[in-house]
């Protein structure tokens, strides 16, 4: 009886019991296989081949980003009010050009342009207002000095006569006493008592039929202008006459402002600073037009609003509105920097990212006489991240349109070059001539230098287009860029002078032929593979991040010189 036993059969799970994703990523994988195969080649279908990821990375980019842009809610437009919300501010902020109540115009504007942005605020007028009070900077193109700006706001906050109600009942004691006692206007020219009385009586007649009697304007008859006049002239001849007629508690009357409280009786604050308020509009309207956009705390002067833009509301009731509120509406028609504010860009992307959910707000920038500048910025609640009123904008930073296309270019370049070196013998060494070991250049090992030379190639081209479509500049090229391209094209040169050991060795995989030389692992091949696929995987993070492509130290550009030495040295040492 034999001892041997016989192994149980392998049994083998079916094909259904692998995993689904599995057997997903395995037919991808041979699929790509079979569409980069040599054998396969086709220009005609190269070309289709070349094309395809492009277009679905640009398709893809572009569909979800526009979406987000074309269906984004808008829902109704709220005037926040409350303890936490300041009575000045910016309040909401919607994409695109919008009507008075929040309603869409343009929808599309940020897909293939730069976006426009409309900000609402409310009381920029009392805001401008409360800091021009002693700010010479800030009213220095409105024709105001600090007292004339001063005195306007005074007759300006009482909404009704120059005198108040008070200052009227005054004259009109001191003037009965006069009257009592004509001798002390001596008897020329005294108007008769009829006439005074007459004038009283008009007065307390409009002044019961009007609502606010304290407001009520007084009516000057041919009569009543001859004796103030008349008046007037007595003062002037006998100021004793004003007794104790004054214009405030500490402060009496003189014959000239006796003269002008006369001239200004019955006027109101329209009438009398008629000119004053012309040239306050004329400023605020100016002041409006000076503000610039201000993103992440970040101001930038290039983006005003539109001169032709909404001014104050008129007739739009929105929730929240109350009747002392002035709302306005800015209309930003270009979200773009000017060459001098890359920088600030630049930051804002960085920290923000793209797509960006910084707070917006408006700034206006005024300068003193020593020339320095200072900047008052509005309270906001767009994406301030502080008050339970917060409006939430996301902001794209550049165009849809562009971003896509950058996206591709980058997909494009590095598409294109692992296209050609899966059907060419580009990136693979040179097939010696008459050898029975390498018979064409599929069996040709892969090159480490002619691969390193197109991994920078790869990376410089791409991250170019890519700073180019975000940046919509041509200047993006930094100075490591050319030099990068250069130490590597003579390490290509140099590699390319030297040749190869002289032993034909067959290319075994993509890995072992890139760090091998003559079938034997070389540590100047791995050196230079590991650092150049460092810092390049560093060059593409910075282009990508900073929006600026990065300029190495000398450190280690002589860091990438040595590397490419040693491995050219190593070269020449093993032939």
């Amino acid at each position: 009886m034999s001892n041997d036993v016989t192994p149980p059969p392998t049994v083998l799970p079916p094909p259904s019991a692998v995993p689904v994703r599995k057997r997903r990523l395995t037919l991808l994988i041979e699929h790509l296989r079979i569409l980069l195969a040599p054998e396969t080649f086709n220009p005609k279908f190269s070309f289709l081949a070349l094309l395809t990821v492009p277009l679905i990375v640009f398709g893809l980019h572009a569909a979800f980003n526009s979406g987000m842009i074309m269906t984004r809610p808008l829902g109704e437009l709220v005037v926040p009010v409350g303890a936490d919300v300041p009575p000045q501010v910016v309040f909401a902020a919607r994409l695109g050009e919008c009507g008075d109540k929040g309603e869409q115009m343009d929808g599309a504007r940020g897909i293939f342009m730069p976006p426009m942005l409309t900000v609402w605020v409310r009381n920029f007028d009392g805001w401008l207002m409360d800091r021009a009070e002693g700010n010479e900077a800030l009213l220095k193109d409105s024709g105001f000095t600090p007292a004339s700006y001063r005195t306007y706001l005074s007759l300006r906050s009482n909404k009704g006569r120059v005198q108040s109600a008070a200052q009227e009942a005054a004259f009109r004691k001191w003037l009965r006493e006069i009257i009592i006692d004509p001798r002390l206007l001596g008897k020329p020219g005294v108007p008769e008592a009829a006439t005074l009385e007459q004038m009283f009586n008009d007065a307390d007649v409009r002044g019961q039929t009007d609502k606010r009697p304290e407001l009520a304007p007084v009516t000057l008859t041919p009569s009543m202008i001859t004796f103030q006049n008349w008046l007037v002239e007595q003062v002037k001849l006998k100021p004793e006459l004003l007794g104790n007629f004054k214009i405030s508690e500490t402060l009496a009357h003189n014959p000239e402002t006796f003269a002008r409280f006369i001239s200004e009786r019955g006027m109101r604050w329209e009438q009398k600073l008629k000119d004053d308020k012309l040239k306050f509009q004329a400023w605020l309207e100016t002041s409006r037009c000076n503000l610039c956009l201000t993103i992440g705390g970040r101001e930038f002067a290039s983006m005003q609003p539109d001169a032709k833009g909404h001014s104050t509301l008129a007739g739009a009731t929105l929730k929240g509105q109350t009747d002392d509120d002035t709302l306005n509406v800015l209309l930003f028609r270009r979200i773009s920097p000017v060459s001098t504010e890359v920088d600030q860009w630049r930051d804002l992307v960085t920290t923000y990212g793209v797509d960006s959910k910084a707070s917006i707000t408006v700034s206006l920038r005024t300068a003193d006489a020593d020339g320095r500048i200072t900047t008052l910025k509005m309270p906001t609640v767009v994406n301030g991240g502080t008050l339970q009123h917060d409006c939430i904008v996301t902001l794209p930073l550049r165009p849809v349109l562009m971003r896509s296309i950058a996206w591709a270019a980058m997909a494009g370049v590095l598409w294109l070059i692992i296209l050609v070196s899966m059907q060419t013998g580009t990136l693979r060494t040179s097939v010696p001539e008459n050898d029975p070991v390498i018979t064409s250049w599929t069996q040709s090992p892969w090159s480490a230098s002619r691969v390193v030379f197109a991994w920078w190639l790869a990376i410089c081209t791409g991250c170019y287009l890519f700073l180019w479509a975000m940046k919509a500049q041509m200047d993006v090229l930094s100075g490591s860029a050319p030099l990068l391209l250069g130490i590597n094209g003579g390490t290509l040169l140099a590699a390319s002078f030297v040749g190869s050991s002289g032993r034909s060795v067959p290319s075994r995989s993509f890995l072992e032929d890139i760090v091998s030389e003559g079938g034997e692992a070389e540590i100047s091949r791995l050196q230079m593979i590991v650092w150049n696929g460092v810092l390049g995987l560093v060059f593409i993070w910075q282009s990508l991040a900073d929006w600026q492509m990065p300029t190495f130290d000398p450190y280690l550009t002589t860091l990438l010189g040595i590397s490419s030495t040693a491995y050219v040295g190593y070269k020449v040492a093993a032939k």
